[in-house]
């Protein structure tokens, strides 16, 4: 074997261990209050060193990014009913006025820290 064959076949191996420890950062990292970020997290192969990266939750974007105030409005009923957690019981609304949300960093940081991860496994490479 070559030495060019050599260095391509461990790098293979060290992309897709780290995409490994990226997926499981991921998923360790995400906001859990349903689980669904966790469960709907995949890191994929898609060629020697190209990796696919999927959160499929609908509002994985707006945990990521963060939402303006806005107000919400019922699509299908006359009114809005839910438990409402800071005053400890289940509210009925026409509509309500949503704070917003700050963004949540969690996938950024983890895509930032898949460099130094494949360096890890390139240096574990045998």
């Amino acid at each position: 074997m070559d030495l060019v064959e050599l260095v391509r076949g461990r790098a293979r191996v060290a992309y897709a261990r780290g995409g490994g420890r990226l997926e499981k950062r991921l998923r360790e990292t995400s906001p859990r209050k349903t689980g669904e970020l966790q469960r709907l997290t995949r890191v994929t192969p898609r060629g020697p060193l190209k990796l696919s990266v999927l959160v499929a939750a609908e509002y994985a974007s707006y945990v990521r990014k963060g939402t303006a105030p806005h107000e919400i409005r019922p699509r299908f009923k006359k009114a809005l009913a839910f438990f409402w957690e800071k005053v400890g019981e289940n509210v009925i609304f026409a509509r309500v006025h949503h704070p917003g949300t700050k963004a949540n960093s969690w996938y950024d940081d983890a895509l930032a820290r898949f460099p130094g991860d494949v360096e890890d496994e390139l240096r574990r490479a045998p």
